[in-house]
């Protein structure tokens, strides 16, 4: 047994028992014609009341199979996924309200049980994914019943906005939710192309608020200059940057990097920011190692990074820095000190409910639960294109048990979690019955949708509530921090800790530590380099004989004075008029 986690329940060896129970259960009403079906213009299938007599007390029952489709062939990343979507079904279908509390008692309101399944979606390009869907989607052609290969009630991926935007398309028409718990792009947004398209996590619209907030607020620059990619990524949240500095004093300056980012584009790209004068950049790009090397040695060699007097913030994913080891005084170590990036959270210690996450995480680590995630991995599935790098870990040696962290979940697992327990949400408030209830609806993707659009519950992600016109999560209901990255000395050697500043919830900013910036201070710098002005000064000796002269020239013209006044009475000088003389002097003297 593990140890208490609430004073109501107790979990057991294996946690995700419910999931293999109404897999067998699956499998034992389709051995058997009518037992196990799924009515008509609907999404879910219904288990006939004389297959689950001796398995529940209940005499309704039905099973929505969710496909989690995702990068599976990294080993960390599948069991992140798969435990992440697993513990929430659990959660969905024993009632289990530990970490959400909208979930306690589900399983005496509602009578939907949800199953899991897990498809590979290859490379980030989308290609690859949007032929993993369409296999699921096929099912219906094959064979309606398939007892391993169920269809759909609906789906969670795909990792990227570039897959997730044509493989929305194709579960929107087919009539299946698609929830994603990672794309970001502006262009889901729009519910003509992407109908069915909901996601936990705010679009880019959402992270370019905060961005700008925090420039034109926090630090409190007026001027800031923007690399961004020019993909579909970049380009969305740069028309969302430019909605959102409306209303700012804050004037920005474009610049995009080409997709074949070659030397020479990053050369131009740095260039061109050089020649703005300005000291605070905002990069805009999802960096691999290389891309970020590059960047910032290209940034050092043209004096815009490194030099304490510039700084650099990177949007999502941005920073590949953190942890990471550099020699000591090279152009990347230099360039990357006092760098930030600001992200969208999936919660932080001392959240209530992310704690509660972690205690429950922790409980996965045994080993009926992680050999049953190994047996739901796609590994060698013919319909799950790029199978073949979905590489059983098996087969690489990879023990979860001691290579997997079950200590805390990483940033990607709590939404992954939210977006299974929005999609259970949703599917017992379509149903819209109690157990056994004559009034039980078998609902269709449509209604489905509706629903999750109207569910709001307490995430581990914090307060969940999506925008009804996009789909997308409401900004202010989600959470962002600003990442700040130190260099700790190591001997010959320089390591990057990261230190979270500031987090915005609620719709503003709330300062937690203190932002070290590149030159090693507290302070913000200018946010244009300093102006060199030649005043053209004369030489000191030309300015000294000049000085002389007019000390010379004043002091005549007061002694002319004195003596015209002296002498105002003499025939000359009254033939010459005294006053217009002494107007002369005065004339001179001022002059």
């Amino acid at each position: 047994k593990k140890k208490n986690l609430s004073s109501k329940h107790q979990y057991c060896t294996m946690i995700l028992e419910s999931l293999q129970r109404y897999d067998s259960l699956r499998s034992s009403a389709s051995s058997s014609q009518g037992k196990i079906y799924r009515p008509k213009g609907t999404n879910i299938d219904l288990v006939s009341s004389d297959a689950i007599n001796k398995t529940v007390d209940n005499s309704i029952l039905a099973l929505c199979h969710v496909v989690i489709a995702m990068p599976m062939g990294n080993a960390p990343y599948y069991f992140g996924t798969a435990f992440g979507a697993s513990l929430a079904a659990q959660h969905l279908n024993a009632g289990d309200g530990f970490v959400v509390p909208e979930m306690d008692g589900l399983n005496d309101r509602c009578a939907v049980r949800f199953t899991v399944e897990f498809v590979e979606t290859g490379s980030a390009d989308g290609s690859a994914a949007l032929e993993a869907i369409l296999n699921v989607l096929r099912r219906e052609e094959r064979n309606q019943t398939n007892i391993s290969k169920p269809l759909p009630c609906a789906f969670i991926g795909t990792a990227t906005s570039t897959s997730t935007v044509s493989t929305s398309i194709f579960t929107g028409i087919a009539g299946y939710p698609q929830v994603s718990p990672m794309a970001t792009s502006s262009a889901l947004s729009d519910r003509t192309q992407h109908p069915l398209f909901a996601r936990p996590i705010p679009s880019d619209d959402g992270l370019a608020i905060p961005a700008a907030q925090y420039f034109s607020e926090i630090i409190g620059i007026k001027r800031l200059a923007v690399l961004y990619d020019n993909n579909a990524y970049g380009n969305a949240y740069v028309r969302a940057l430019k909605r959102a500095v409306r209303q700012m004093e804050l004037d920005v300056e474009f610049f995009d990097v080409p997709p074949t980012k070659k030397v020479e584009d990053w050369a131009k790209a740095v260039t061109d920011l050089k020649n703005t004068g300005r000291r605070y950049f905002f990069a805009i790009m999802a960096y691999g190692q290389v891309d970020y090397g590059r960047l910032m040695t290209e940034a050092y060699r043209r004096e815009i990074a490194g030099t304490g007097r510039h700084t650099w913030i990177f949007a999502d994913y941005g920073v590949p820095v953190s942890g990471n080891t550099y020699e000591k005084g090279s152009e990347v170590a230099l360039a990357s000190k006092g760098v930030a990036m600001i992200k969208s959270s999936s919660g932080r210690a001392g959240m209530p409910i992310y704690d509660r996450l972690t205690e429950a995480w922790s409980t996965l680590n045994n080993k009926d639960d992680i050999e049953y995630i190994k047996s739901m991995h796609p590994s060698g599935d013919p319909e799950s294109i790029g199978y073949d790098s979905a590489t059983d870990p098996d087969s690489i040696g990879y023990d979860p048990a001691t290579d997997f962290d079950f200590t805390t979940p990483g940033w990607a697992e709590p939404f992954i979690y939210d977006a299974m327990a929005m999609l259970g949400l949703a599917a017992c408030n379509a149903s819209a019955t109690d157990v056994g209830s004559e009034r039980f609806s078998a609902f269709g993707g449509a209604a489905h949708y509706d629903a999750i659009i109207g569910t709001q519950f307490s995430g581990t992600t914090g307060t969940v509530r999506l925008d009804a016109k996009t789909g997308s999560r409401d900004p202010d209901s989600a959470l962002f921090i600003m990442h700040n990255y130190v260099g700790v000395n190591y001997g010959d050697n320089v390591t990057f800790t990261e230190t979270e500043t500031d987090i915005f919830q609620s719709g503003s900013w709330k300062n937690v530590s203190s932002f070290v910036y590149a030159d090693g201070t507290l302070d913000p710098h200018p946010d244009l380099d300093e102006v060199d002005v030649d005043m053209q000064y004369i030489g000191v000796g030309v300015r000294g004989a000049c000085l002389g002269m007019a000390c010379i020239i004043v002091l005549l013209s007061i002694g002319f004075a004195a003596w015209t006044h002296t002498h105002r009475r003499n025939r000359a000088v009254r033939s010459s008029q005294p006053i217009f003389l002494l107007l002369l002097c005065l004339g001179i003297f001022i002059l």
